[in-house]
């Protein structure tokens, strides 16, 4: 699992390195966000934290954001861009 959070770490600080200053500006004032299972991981968020000096949030209910965020994603005509629609096939 080590080398997995040390992969992670180093893809977090390459974003952060390419994000545009009016972006991070915000990062920087608000925080990381984490979601999803995978924040439940014990002290993940210190890590981020001690990596970047930007403080790390975790939710509550970390498992139910990423289906309420996908949720909206595909609701949401706004975002019916980032959709993807399969089409069923048939092979004969």
């Amino acid at each position: 699992m080590k080398d997995s959070l040390s992969s992670i770490c180093n893809a977090i600080r390459m974003i952060l390195e390419k994000t545009p200053p009016e972006l991070a500006k915000d990062i920087i004032h608000s925080g990381i966000y984490l979601t999803g299972g995978g924040s439940q991981v014990a002290d993940m968020d210190k890590l981020f934290t001690q990596i970047t000096n930007i403080a790390v949030n975790t939710c509550e209910d970390p498992d139910e954001t990423v289906v309420r965020g996908l949720s909206l994603v595909v609701t949401n005509d706004k975002f019916k861009h980032l959709t993807y629609n399969m089409r069923t096939r048939i092979f004969r």
